[in-house]
């Protein structure tokens, strides 16, 4: 499967009219569902909300694609962490999964994502082989890492955010300020991964 995409929304918002007036709106290709769908204990919330959202999305708006990112602890952490439970309920009503790392306590509360760190590799290879749609690896990826995180774990795709971000004078990370150099040294280790998977 093949998604061809020019832009992309993320809401960090919940309110479901307020989701369709801004998808209405701008029309994206795709829309990024980061909702947390844990609770702070690791235990699945009710995903029945989310199921409802993404139905209605895909009802108002077939030409838009729904990524719904997909938590998996850090490496060791939790070994019952439900990852392949939840996706295999959101999988009807998803095209893309975007793996995200989950910490329990969240940067943006209520969201799961930008953390910084790895996910752990098993999980999200796990979750590749299950999924019918597919999965980019998200979490804690950097050109340093990257081409052996696809080598490994085989998904469809890698995003970056925290590790590609420039940093301010601290050596800390500014949230949505990229890093030109580090995007392009990110992207060149997809290209030579993407050569040598076999």
């Amino acid at each position: 499967m093949l998604i061809s995409a020019d832009d992309s929304i993320i809401p960090l918002f919940r309110n479901m009219e307020t989701i369709f007036k801004v998808i209405d709106y701008y029309r994206p290709d795709i829309i990024h569902l980061c909702d947390s769908l844990t609770e702070d204990d690791g235990n699945p919330k009710g995903l029945e909300k989310d199921i409802k959202l993404q139905t209605e999305i895909k009802i108002r708006f077939k030409e838009i694609d729904i990524m719904r990112s997909i938590p998996i602890p850090i490496n060791g952490y939790l070994s019952e962490f439900p990852t392949l439970e939840i996706a295999e309920r959101l999988e009807p009503v998803s095209d893309l999964f975007l793996t995200d790392t989950w910490l329990g306590k969240e940067p943006v509360e209520g969201f799961i994502g930008i953390t910084g760190k790895r996910c752990d590799p098993k999980i999200a290879k796990n979750l590749v082989l299950q999924s019918e749609i597919p999965v980019i690896l998200a979490g804690g990826l950097s050109h340093d890492n990257v081409y052996d995180a696809i080598l490994e774990v085989h998904p469809a795709g890698a995003d970056s955010c925290t590790l590609t971000n420039a940093v301010d004078k601290d050596g800390k990370s500014i949230r949505f300020k990229k890093d030109i150099k580090k995007v392009r040294s990110f992207v060149s280790e997809i290209r030579r991964a993407g050569k040598d998977v076999i």
